[in-house]
């Protein structure tokens, strides 16, 4: 079985090659930031364009919309901020959702789209919170489709100063500990895209864009038994 997945897609819609399963982990649409500033695409905007170009891309994937699993991202303030997210959900041609297991392929994936809180984006919880939400992921799943990545692996990120951090979410690491699925797949973090393991499991930030907001990297294969290097490379 063939799957591939994409993140951070800030309004691009790449070339998919052939698959069985599409995986998009969130940051769909159009929306990007300039030296810290963000570039705004309003919710109403975001969803013309998920309901015109975006749904023509989708449509022309030649799988059910079974087999396309989306989850929102931070920058998809559409999900988040107004009355859109329910008729959205409904009507494109994917499988879209927020902290809800789907299944496609035999094959069993919990879709979350929450980020560590910074600034005024959407979809964020404090870790206190995203503990609570994350207790929900059930063990037994095969793939873990979250926007943010876990702490220590494909997180890495500049936090100031020239300093590069790891800005993960300790909650989602004690999650994948405790379900341990085949994979987990992940982005938001543009400049930490790669393949990493942590404890055999085998974590892609498969982010299609680069830290300038700039198209970079083609769908990454998710193969369930080849893990990936140890950490975070930095």
């Amino acid at each position: 079985m063939r799957i591939v997945a994409i993140s951070d897609q800030h309004g691009y819609l790449p070339a998919i090659p052939e698959t069985d399963l599409l995986i998009i982990a969130g940051d769909v649409c159009p929306d990007s930031v300039s030296n810290g500033v963000r570039i705004p695409a309003t919710p109403e905007d975001q969803a013309r364009w998920l309901d015109g170009p975006f749904s023509a891309w989708a449509e022309a994937i030649p799988l059910p919309p079974e087999r396309k699993i989306v989850t929102w991202g931070n920058h998809d303030f559409v999900a988040e901020r107004t009355d859109l997210r329910a008729r959205l959900e409904r009507s494109l041609p994917v499988t879209v959702g927020i902290d809800v297991l789907v299944e496609a392929c035999g094959l069993k994936l919990w879709i979350t789209p929450w980020s560590n809180t910074f600034q005024d984006w959407a979809l964020m919880k404090t870790p206190e919170e995203l503990a609570t939400i994350y207790a929900a992921v059930p063990a037994g799943i095969d793939i873990l489709v979250s926007h943010q990545p876990p702490y220590g692996y494909g997180d890495i990120e500049h936090v100031g100063g020239g300093r590069l951090e790891h800005v993960g979410s300790h909650e989602l690491l004690a999650t994948l500990e405790r379900t341990r699925p085949k994979a987990l797949v992940c982005g938001h973090i543009h400049r930490a895209h790669g393949q990493f393991a942590h404890d055999g499991i085998p974590i892609f930030n498969v982010s299609v864009c680069d830290e300038r907001y700039k198209l970079a990297h083609s769908a990454t294969p998710i193969p369930l038994d080849a893990p990936g290097r140890p950490g975070s490379g930095d």
